[in-house]
């Protein structure tokens, strides 16, 4: 999710740049005249001030679609969250709350820390997300967690499903050792934290 937002950052600068310096430029003309006309300087600034918000407004509004609509990036905050509620910092009801909150969960949303997690304890752990997404038959899809400290790891996973155009997660449960070994080969892994 770093990424979008850097990609984000760097579009609304790529779009605001070349209107900051195309109005920079109209108006050090209408200064260099020997009588500039005031009224012009103001609406000149209003028109900047206007159509620099209407681009940032939508580049805003831009990137909260593609949170919402791209199922690793939902399926990485619903992580950071579930990662927060295994280590103590938030308890079952404050991340759910986080959850609905971010608009991110669904009312049914089925919540299982399993054994593994409650057996390591508060560590902290780094938090990887599977690259691949797997469709299942429902037309939900699912994302795996690798849990990793020196000592110990241990898989979750997310459950989604397509609600308009976003993507809302409805269940998030630790895995045993056997369903990990039922799983198709969970290879390829982004580092989130």
């Amino acid at each position: 999710m770093q990424s979008a937002k850097i990609v984000y950052m760097l579009i609304g600068l790529f779009m605001l740049l070349p209107w900051t310096a195309y109005n920079v430029k109209v108006l050090l003309g209408i200064l260099k005249r020997k009588k500039s006309d005031k009224s012009l300087i103001v609406r000149r600034i209003a028109l900047f001030a206007g159509v620099a918000a209407l681009m940032a407004g939508l580049v805003v509004y831009h990137y909260n679609f593609t949170i919402g609509y791209q199922a690793p990036l939902v399926a990485e905050r619903a992580g950071v969250l579930f990662q927060q509620h295994l280590s103590g910092e938030l308890d079952l009801d404050e991340y759910k709350a986080k959850m609905h909150a971010l608009g991110i969960a669904a009312t049914d949303l089925t919540v299982d820390p399993g054994t593994a997690a409650t057996e390591a304890g508060q560590e902290r752990y780094s938090l990887k997300l599977s690259e691949r997404t797997y469709t299942n038959e429902d037309d939900s899809v699912t994302l795996y967690f690798l849990h990793e400290n020196e000592s110990a790891s241990y898989y979750s996973y997310v459950r989604m499903i397509k609600s308009g155009n976003k993507w809302l997660v409805t269940e998030h449960k630790v895995l045993t050792s056997e369903q990990v070994e039922g799983l198709p080969k969970l290879r390829y892994f982004t580092i989130i934290e």
